[in-house]
């Protein structure tokens, strides 16, 4: 019984560009409904399930370097969007 596959093995004949496009297409709606909901982060925690859904269907996906960075800025600004401007003034004097 060791040697049968896990449930989710058959999905792992899918090509990468058939993943990336599911966990774009989950990453939208779940995005979305968050939104929807007024939950907090709901733009990082919508891919961030999404992300989670398609890993556990077995997709093994590469981001590229530039991608990686570009996406670490968009994060980097998002975060940056939430801090009130008293917090950065006092750090600045600081």
């Amino acid at each position: 019984m060791t040697d049968a596959p896990p449930p989710y093995a058959r999905c792992r004949a899918a090509s990468p560009s058939i993943y990336w496009g599911v966990l774009i297409v989950l990453s939208v709606i779940f995005a979305y409904v968050l939104n929807l909901i007024d939950i907090p982060a709901a733009l990082l925690l919508g891919p961030l399930i999404a992300g989670i859904v398609v890993a556990f269907q077995g997709a093994k996906l590469e981001v590229p370097w530039l991608g990686f960075g570009i996406a670490q800025g968009v994060l980097g600004c998002m975060i940056a969007k939430t801090i009130p401007h008293a917090v950065v003034g006092g750090a600045l004097v600081n």
